[in-house]
């Protein structure tokens, strides 16, 4: 399972589950390298996917992970002032979809 693969998978599930989603798009570059424009410093890092419940359900800060890859240091930074302000952040990887956990969470909304 690809990252957009996971990411999609996500998105799907939430918005079946009655979630809206953000999702910042990243443009690849000519040269074959990837660029996610942000006005603001503080905003490199931002997590793949913002979940809003429609009902009141939760919201949840979603990372997508694949294979050996690892938060970045503003990934972490991000993941720290998230749980400091009790915020739903998580870190998915394929093996949390095909384990049924991610349906758990988007179900519960926490």
């Amino acid at each position: 399972m690809t990252h957009t693969e996971l990411q999609d998978a996500i998105a799907t599930l939430a918005i079946a589950l009655g979630y809206r989603v953000f999702h910042t798009q990243t443009v690849q570059l000519a040269s074959g390298g990837h660029l996610t424009p942000y006005k603001y410093p503080t905003s490199k890092g931002f997590v793949d996917l913002e979940l809003v419940h429609k009902a009141g359900k939760g919201i949840l800060y979603i990372e997508c992970k694949v294979g050996r890859d690892k938060l970045s240091d503003e990934q972490e930074e991000w993941q720290a002032a998230y749980k400091s302000n009790g915020a739903n952040h998580y870190v998915f990887r394929p093996a949390d979809w095909h384990s049924g956990r991610v349906e758990q969470v988007l179900e519960r909304g926490w």
